[in-house]
């Protein structure tokens, strides 16, 4: 496909300097300034890299466009990764795009075959795992923040991390997170969440199902303690406030009023601080 690819590149190049009417002397100095050209047309950056790991970067990138139409498309740029708030998760909205992608396949098999991939084990940073809903819990944001070079925008934000079961997780657009949605998305969506948890929970004690019961506890614990970091970073309390020292002290924000302006960096740090965006490597 690459040699392919290639070759129609090329064609294309004699085909553009035919039409601007430039003559073969002008087109040799022309390329012989610009110099060789890698090897790889479609990315320089996949050069040298083996047929496997090519092969996994298509995956990985397929899958992340699909993650990208769904939060934009986002009327609130809130996208929970189960369905609560009378909103589909984040795994139908994606397989539906896969959909929309491949309308003549079957999703469910098209499905089959991503996780066939994903579930191979290539060199880099491609994270092994054995279905669709792991790899966007697990792999999504780690490999979306690897390719905007730490400045991702679009913010996992999670109840737990490491690999292990989330009770709640989100993604939410960076563009659209402002003080309004990060209300919603602790009075609407994580509430939801909480009052489910709870409702279970006391279902199972009622009907003496005591291993259910811890589990839904458990998970109730972890979805309060993620609303009480929440709450810290939407005050602004001490260190998770949005830090801003070249702003005059009236210009500085108050609570969660990000600045885009100011960078991703300087606005994703509060919720650094508070470990509340997910990471497969552990706390923190």
């Amino acid at each position: 496909m690459e040699i392919l690819i290639q070759q129609l590149y090329a064609e294309l190049n004699d085909e553009v300097y035919k039409l601007y009417g430039i003559p073969d002397s002008t087109r040799a100095i022309i390329e012989e300034t610009l110099g060789d050209r890698p090897p790889e047309v479609l990315w320089p950056q996949m050069e040298g890299q083996s047929v496997e790991q090519k092969r996994m970067e298509h995956v990985f990138r397929l899958l992340s466009y699909a993650v990208k139409r769904v939060v934009e498309s986002d009327e609130d740029g809130v996208v929970p990764f189960v369905s609560m708030v009378g909103e589909p998760s984040l795994h139908e909205r994606v397989l539906a795009e896969l959909h929309a992608f491949f309308p003549d396949r079957d999703i469910g098999q098209v499905e089959i075959e991503i996780v066939n991939e994903l579930n191979q084990t290539v060199k880099g940073h491609y994270r092994r795992t054995r279905s669709l809903a792991e790899w966007l819990e697990n792999v999504f944001f780690e490999y979306h923040s690897d390719l905007y070079k730490n400045r991702p925008i679009f913010w996992h934000i999670a109840s737990s991390q490491g690999t292990s079961r989330c009770a709640f997780g989100a993604l939410v657009h960076y563009h659209k997170f402002d003080r309004d949605r990060m209300a919603k998305l602790r009075s609407q969506y994580l509430r939801e969440a909480i009052e489910t948890f709870r409702r279970e929970a006391a279902l199972a004690d009622k009907e003496g199902r005591a291993d259910d019961r811890a589990d839904w506890q458990g998970r109730l614990e972890e979805a309060q303690e993620l609303d009480r970091r929440l709450q810290k970073v939407q005050e602004g309390e001490g260190d998770f406030g949005i830090q801003t020292p070249w702003k005059t002290p009236a210009e500085r924000p108050v609570g969660w009023a990000p600045d885009l302006d100011d960078g991703v960096k300087v606005n994703i740090e509060p919720l650094q601080k508070a470990g509340v965006l997910r990471s497969a490597k552990g706390s923190g």
